[in-house]
């Protein structure tokens, strides 16, 4: 059970690695206006910094679902009414389609 929530949350720590984000404005513009020495040297660095925020992260999630149960339900709860109230905005913030009217 143990290595089945680690193995989940490296994956989903991976994916969000593969993500694009600021992080990536940063490789791209070192790249392009220092080389591509500078655009490795950026990369590495801000693939270092991202694994040390997982593995901080991952070890603090690990220490809360060690320490209490409860607490984790209540993580697991709060975030699914975020999720809900995400989808309720996205909803909400695109007007319905006009279906009468002609392409």
């Amino acid at each position: 059970m143990i290595a089945h929530s680690i193995f989940l949350s490296v994956g989903l720590f991976a994916l969000t690695f593969l993500s694009p984000g600021p992080n990536l404005l940063i490789v791209l513009q070192s790249s392009l206006a220092h080389g591509r020495g500078a655009g490795i040297a950026a990369g590495f660095g801000v693939a270092m910094a991202d694994g040390t925020y997982a593995a901080l992260g991952l070890l603090g999630m690990a220490a809360v679902i060690n320490q209490s149960g409860d607490l984790v339900s209540l993580v697991k709860i709060a975030g699914g009414i975020y999720l809900l109230w995400l989808a309720f905005k996205l909803i909400r913030s695109h007007p319905a389609a006009d279906l009468d009217a002609a392409p």
